[in-house]
């Protein structure tokens, strides 16, 4: 059976959809309070998160990392009422891992509920590239991913490199980290590789960005990154971003984060944190 864990200020206003949720045979813990929704979270497994509007996107964002250190696949979906709907806050809520859904549309949350009741897929295990020119950081990288609980990570110096083990064994990894500013050949090409090449344009591709690299960065996005960290990269957003990853390969996001249209959107919205 399904876990579903729904965090709303009150009890009452997300009833018809736990009630939904319950008729369609998923399990759903309600919290009204943010103690007792971590407690649940680092208690058991869910498969999918509902958070109303009313909590911040840092709260949320710390309840994501202990979700999925759980379960990498699961979802993360924030309530909204429709008269406050913007493309602004769905990108925020992207940025950190997952979509909004109008708490009045009840076609989609109830189309959600059954996709989510269907689904007999299991987690894919990550196999990780790490591609960065320099020793020290890339080592550093590999024994953090590893630490968070994936075995198989395997760290290059070289696009080159990467292409080659690629090439050779297109099955070999399914997710890729890499930095951007490389000697040779950089990140921003190496995405424009694998995006046309038919047996690798589906990796998710995350990028390594240091403070200063604006225009690389949404470089990066406009042919196809799947997400961004940025360096030194921090634990939660490490998690959140290897999570998309679990996403992208189980065919539930597309690969590119961002469409050429919305990097300019995402640049804002990057420049305000302080990131570009």
């Amino acid at each position: 059976m399904k876990n579903i864990l729904i965090l709303s200020p009150d009890s009452i206003s997300l009833f018809d959809i736990e009630r939904s949720a319950e008729e369609l045979g998923l399990r759903v813990k309600l919290c009204t309070e943010i103690a007792a929704a971590n407690y649940w979270l680092s208690s058991r497994t869910f498969d999918l998160m509902l958070v109303h509007e009313k909590y911040s996107l840092n709260q949320i964002q710390e309840l994501c990392q202990t979700l999925w250190s759980k379960n990498r696949g699961a979802r993360l979906c924030v309530l909204q009422e429709e008269k406050n709907r913007s493309d602004d806050f769905a990108d925020q809520v992207h940025l950190i891992g997952g979509r909004v859904i109008s708490l009045s549309d009840r076609s989609s949350w109830i189309t959600l509920f059954k996709t989510l009741r269907s689904e007999v897929k299991s987690d894919p295990d990550l196999q990780i590239l790490v591609v960065e020119d320099l020793l020290s950081p890339r080592d550093i990288i590999c024994v953090f991913i590893e630490s968070l609980g994936f075995k198989d990570v395997h760290g290059v110096g070289s696009v080159k490199e990467a292409l080659k083990l690629l090439e050779n064994d297109p099955k070999r990894f399914n997710c890729i980290v890499t930095d951007i500013r490389m000697p040779e050949i950089g990140g921003k090409e190496f995405i424009e590789v694998l995006r046309k090449n038919k047996k690798l344009e589906g990796l998710p591709v995350v990028v390594l960005t240091a403070y200063g690299t604006a225009d690389t960065l949404l470089d990066c996005l406009k042919v196809g990154a799947s997400g961004f960290l940025v360096k030194p990269p921090k634990k939660a957003d490490l998690v959140r971003e290897l999570a998309r990853a679990v996403r992208i390969n189980r065919g539930e996001e597309a690969p590119r984060m961002a469409s050429v249209d919305e990097v300019d959107r995402l640049h804002e919205l990057l420049g305000a944190k302080g990131i570009v």
